[in-house]
This record gives structure tokens, sequence and C-alpha cells, in this order.
């Protein structure tokens, strides 16, 4: 996130990711194509997966360069069938891609609701709007901006259906949710910037509830 951006922030690592920097250590920045993956999939059973909408893929440098070797990757990924486009500014599509993860994952893995009920329901889709008022002074403090607009964002959410997003799925599995990358990292960047985010605050403290296994099973 901050490699080649200047100035004070300049290859700071995201300690809920990656603490310490011990990953972006071992991988040259030289090598790095900033990446985005959009589908989503629902695992019915071993062997069965069923998605909504077909995977997408966003590039970008990290420096926003149109590059010979970005040019190559898109080329490979749209002829495999994967519908991959090259971000003008690779940087506000990783915060879109980060704003609609947590706007609906923790939600939906604290009430069990899908996508459609998430943002169609005036209770969570509120609290979801809310979460998301909250994100954008932290993008844009950043130098960043989402690539759609609040109400596109919620609208197409509303519009994926019966879908149960990954987070509920590893929740009911018994699997560690991405908290960190999806709640933590926002959350403690809000922090270095002294922005407050109470009600995203408070959703992922739940989760965090959820996954840690404290709840007392009903007499």
């Amino acid at each position: 996130m901050f490699e080649g951006i200047g100035g004070g922030w300049d290859g700071r690592a995201i300690e809920s990711v990656d603490p310490g920097g011990q990953i972006k250590s071992m991988l040259p920045t030289a090598q790095i194509i900033g990446t985005t993956a959009m589908i989503t999939a629902e695992r019915l059973r071993p062997g069965l997966v069923r998605t909504r909408n077909p995977l997408h893929m966003t590039l970008g440098e990290l420096d926003d360069r149109h590059t010979r070797r970005l040019a190559e990757v898109e080329g490979i990924l749209n002829k495999s069938g994967i519908a991959t486009r090259i971000a003008t500014r690779i940087r506000d599509a990783v915060w879109t891609k980060v704003a609609r993860n947590m706007i609906s994952n923790p939600v939906t893995a604290i009430t069990g609701a899908t996508l459609g009920q998430t943002f169609g329901s005036r209770y969570l889709a509120d609290v979801s709007y809310q979460m998301l008022m909250e994100i954008i002074p932290v993008i844009e403090v950043y130098g960043s901006k989402l690539e759609l607009d609040p109400s596109t964002i919620i609208t197409s959410g509303r519009n994926l259906g019966d879908v149960r997003t990954s987070m509920l799925q590893d929740l009911e599995k018994g699997h560690r949710l991405e908290l960190a990358s999806i709640c933590d990292a926002v959350l403690e960047l809000a922090k270095l910037r002294n922005i407050q985010m109470p009600v995203t605050a408070a959703i992922t403290a739940l989760a965090h509830f959820l996954e840690s296994g404290e709840r007392i099973a009903a007499a």
C-alpha cells in the first residue's frame, strides 16, 4: 500500500496483516503487481461451488504506470476467460474492494444474513451504510477515492441476492475469519490519522467475539 508513494508513509507496513513487515521484506517491490479479484462463490458441498457472477480482476503497477508486463498479464488473464482490466489508479481499486468487503462480510457473519438481505433490510443496510460513510474519510486522507459512489455499492450488493459471504461460510465451518485484512487494517489506518470509526469498530469487535468461540451455549 505504501511502497513508492513518497513522504513519511513510504514503505510502511500495515501491522494488522503483516506484523513487522515480514511478508513485505520477502517480496521485492519491483516484482509486485497490484491486484483485486471480485467474485461471489458459495461452496455447496465438496467439489461443487456456485457463483452468481464471473470472476473479474483488476491490475495495476504500484506507481500506476502502464507497463508492458502489465499489458501482458492482462492479455493472458483475458484469454483464459477471466475478465481483467488495468486500473488507472490501483489503490482506488483496492480501497473499493476493501470497502465492499468491510461493509458486508462481518455483518453477514454476525447476523447470518445473505448479501441481498444485508443490503435489502432497512436495519442492516443502514449499518452497512454507516460503515461506508466511516471508511470514506480514511480512503481520502490517504490520497485515494472509491471507484463507485456509495448508492451504487449498496445497490449492487442488494442485487447479488441469496449469496452467503465467504466470511459467513468460514464462520459456519469453524475457520478463522479474514478480519485482519477486511476490518482490522482499516481501523489501524484510521487510528494513525485520528479518524473515528465507531460503528465499524463495534461490528468488528462482535465478529471477533464470534470467531473466538467464547459464546456460552444456551441451556
